[in-house]
């Protein structure tokens, strides 16, 4: 899977979260620039595990600040399987 299906998977889920149309989110700021709270950053944990089967530390949002770095790195844990 690559960097782009990801990122634009984070997109689509944080859109969902927030309840706002997908093109209001740029893959290249900061989630907490759309108020992405711990509640939201715990969620998208949780998803993630569902998704691609491995743990996420709860801090990964605030680690990997932008959607596009966060795809970065569930890509390289997927390449490292």
């Amino acid at each position: 899977m690559t960097e782009e299906i990801i990122s634009t998977w984070i997109v689509e889920t944080i859109a969902s979260y927030l309840d706002i149309p997908i093109s209001e989110i740029d893959a290249l700021q900061p989630l907490a620039n759309y108020g992405i709270d711990s509640v939201h950053a715990l969620s998208l944990c949780g998803d993630i595990e569902d998704k691609f089967g491995f743990y996420v530390d709860p801090t990964l949002a605030w680690d990997y600040p932008t959607p596009n770095a966060i795809a970065s790195f569930i890509a390289s844990r997927l390449s490292s399987r």
